[in-house]
């Protein structure tokens, strides 16, 4: 108590005129020394301890330590680094949190980072220590690395990881970061952790996480989310509905995506169209082209994804004359939509019709851009046909004479990871002109893990 008040003598008299001093007393002395910095008294005192037959354990190096991340007397935190690692304390992960959060609070991050490396059995404290020690430099590459390798550990992040993370944010004023790891919070089931934070969770955070709903298996998830949106007001907001919407369609819920549909106050077109799309997914196609009719006579202009959705809705129940009927209202909106539904029916899957409309754009001397090479490429992926995907991508380098985009190499490189040709991905990616992107990388990552290549998921992870 002496100690912690500042009267370090005081502390000093009442531990001398001790009869039995044990173990804890001998700590207490070498922590009241440190806080109040007196490194060299608080190391004279493990050696008394040692010659008066006590063995010091890591509750006196963590008591010693606890004093240098105030005073910051970098000397005698190293001395005690020394004592620590010649009486074989590097195996207590206790000690070395205390040593790496001690070299982070003075400033030395790269002894920090030495500490935590040698740091045989990490527990989440000490990737939280670690975190906060890179995050202090407001380095969002290097923290979303320790991130990534934390959850590769096999570790979870708890409530302390997400504050460190989102302090982070806060102070960059970057949102979609912030977002990113919003989602991924809700995946790890710490959104409520996250509330309790007190992390202001607008309509855009809302929608972004309702993205990450991927299924059936998150439908208890989403429903929270709702729950919580419809508590602070958001529903009535566009961006939020319709990503509700989206969700419950994908949870296979139609009558929930209907239900938040109709209960959203002022529709705009993005709002129809994940309507229209939700149905068409689930079956319900003549429900979606009733809602498409219906536009069509408020004189609306469908947009390429609602001529999608019809498409397929149309597909599905073989309404040849309804197909007809927007194809003909696809000419009669111009060239520019001809190109747009080419994309559409790549969406969709119907290849062949997406080679015929790519055939007449030469006819009536439309350029492919690169969007169109992208489009019909990844009809292809989707397909799986490699060899139509080939003459595509050398018909815009010969025919063209274009340089692939960064689009068309993703294309390339997710075919021939989906086939399991990895090497031949790798040898695409390795000369590009460019550094590889994150959903280059996620191809990759994908096909290595369907297909077992344990060899390739080392090379992405070096």
């Amino acid at each position: 108590m002496y100690a912690k008040c500042g009267h370090v003598g005081f502390a000093e008299f009442v531990f001398e005129t001790l009869q039995f001093k044990d173990l804890a007393c001998w700590n207490a002395m070498v922590e009241g020394f440190a806080i109040n910095g007196c490194g060299c008294d608080a190391i004279i005192t493990v050696s008394l301890m040692h010659y008066n037959g006590f063995i010091a354990n890591q509750f006196t190096y963590i008591s010693a330590l606890k004093g240098y991340k105030i005073t910051g007397n970098l000397s005698s935190v190293k001395q005690i680094h020394a004592i620590i690692v010649c009486n074989g304390f590097e195996y207590s992960t206790s000690t070395m949190n205390v040593l790496t959060d001690t070299y982070s609070r003075n400033g030395v991050k790269d002894s920090a980072l030495k500490a935590f490396g040698r740091t045989k059995d990490k527990d989440i404290v000490s990737w939280n220590t670690v975190i906060s020690c890179i995050a202090q430099d407001e380095d969002p590459e290097e923290v979303v690395a320790l991130f990534s390798e934390l959850l590769i550990s096999g570790l979870k992040p708890n409530e302390v990881t997400l504050s460190i993370i989102f302090r982070l944010c806060g102070f960059m004023d970057d949102l979609s970061l912030g977002s990113q790891f919003c989602c991924f919070t809700f995946h790890l089931g710490l959104f409520n952790d996250m509330l309790v934070l007190g992390i202001q969770v607008d309509d855009y955070i809302c929608s972004t996480i309702l993205s990450a709903c991927q299924g059936p298996e998150d439908v208890k998830s989403g429903e929270e989310i709702h729950a919580y949106i419809f508590k602070s007001g958001f529903s009535r907001t566009c961006i939020v509905s319709s990503a509700m919407t989206h969700a419950y369609s994908r949870f296979g819920s139609v009558e929930s995506s209907l239900k938040v549909f109709e209960d959203t106050e002022v529709l705009d077109m993005v709002s129809w169209g994940t309507m229209i799309s939700a149905f068409s997914k689930q079956g319900f196609t003549s429900k979606s082209l009733s809602l498409i009719n219906y536009l069509r006579g408020r004189g609306e202009n469908l947009d390429e994804f609602m001529l999608g959705s019809a498409l397929n809705a149309c597909a599905n129940v073989a309404a040849f004359n309804q197909y007809r009927c927007i194809h003909i209202h696809v000419l009669k909106t111009g060239y520019e939509r001809h190109r747009k539904f080419d994309a559409v029916l790549s969406h969709h899957g119907l290849i062949e019709r997406a080679v015929e409309f790519f055939e007449k754009m030469k006819y009536v001397d439309i350029y492919p851009s690169h969007a169109t090479f992208v489009e019909v490429i990844s009809a292809c992926n989707h397909l799986g046909l490699a060899e139509e995907r080939q003459l595509f991508f050398n018909c815009m380098i010969t025919d063209y004479g274009m340089s692939p985009s960064k689009d068309n190499l993703t294309c390339l490189v997710d075919l021939l990871a989906r086939n399991g040709l990895l090497e031949k991905a790798r040898d695409v990616i390795e000369p590009m002109p460019f550094e590889p992107w994150p959903s280059i990388w996620r191809s990759l990552l994908k096909g290595s893990r369907i297909h077992g290549n344990k060899a390739m998921l080392y090379w992405l992870l070096s």
